[in-house]
């Protein structure tokens, strides 16, 4: 899967993934390859990343909440 996280000034991250689990609105979430297509509100918390080719483990503090839209392997977050 490739992911994007974008706030409105810049590009946050950007890479290849193999998994990703997300502070979700109503509880925490995990996407994984070939998710169904989902746009979800994201609330304040971690977002952890393992990249798909060193399976290392990427946290991300979100301080407002956000937006995710995942399609066909592509996710996108806006911060």
């Amino acid at each position: 899967m490739k992911i994007k996280i974008i706030n409105d000034q810049q590009l946050l991250y950007k890479n290849h993934v193999k998994s990703v689990i997300l502070p979700g609105e109503y509880g925490s979430f995990q996407l994984l390859k070939n998710h169904a297509p989902l746009i979800a509100i994201l609330k304040t918390g971690l977002i952890k990343i393992i990249q798909l080719y060193d399976h290392k483990q990427v946290e991300l503090q979100i301080l407002y909440g956000g937006i995710l839209k995942i399609y066909n392997n592509y996710i996108i977050i806006l911060l």
